[in-house]
């Protein structure tokens, strides 16, 4: 079983890390050495999550789904040239990913995995479609499973409307609210 600080090495030399990106790295991998089944990062941009995602995963198939077509959490807009340093970046770290590139609402992926997933990192990073993907995605997370969400200083991607609805609901959704700092948790019971 590989360990955190013999994966850093490698995103280091792809990325610019700074504590906060180690962090999270740090705690992606860590989740997917505990997940128990497939693997999906919705939002990929370069890969920096992703390859940490892949590096924890052991047996567990890892799934990027981006269409690298669309504007990021503060307005950046994400090319093909973004795929290609995202192919780059997975191919110099010797990283095993299946990747689809498509809209994160494309119902053939959802119903592909519906069900199946231990563990889903939402890092799309657009403002107001987080409760729409946890709609869309909830259904592919299998008992025991975690939806994971990227966190910003702003709270813009909607994590505190969404605990808010969780909480308030919670007995029509099966899902726990859980803490993994710089990450906010969805937990299905």
């Amino acid at each position: 079983m590989r360990n955190f600080n013999e994966v850093l090495p490698i995103l280091k030399r792809l990325f610019r890390m700074n504590q906060y990106r180690i962090n999270k790295c740090r705690i992606l991998f860590e989740l997917a050495q505990q997940a128990d089944g497939e693997i999906v990062e919705l939002g990929s941009f370069h890969g920096m999550s992703t390859i940490a995602l892949e590096r924890g995963s052991g047996d567990n198939q890892v799934s990027a789904i981006d269409s690298w077509n669309n504007v990021g959490w503060v307005g950046e807009t994400y090319t093909q040239n973004d795929y290609r340093i995202f192919e780059d970046n997975i191919e110099q770290a010797g990283a095993s990913i299946k990747v689809f590139k498509t809209d994160i609402a494309d119902k053939k992926r959802i119903d592909y995995f519906e069900d199946k997933v231990a563990l889903l990192f939402w890092d799309t990073g657009v403002e107001d479609c987080l409760m729409e993907h946890f709609r869309l995605w909830s259904k592919c997370i299998k008992p025991g499973g975690l939806f994971l969400i990227h966190d910003t200083a702003d709270y813009r991607l909607g994590w505190n409307g969404l605990k808010e609805y969780m909480q308030a609901y919670g007995d029509l959704w099966e899902f726990e609210v859980e803490e993994y700092a710089p990450l906010h948790g969805l937990r299905k019971v």
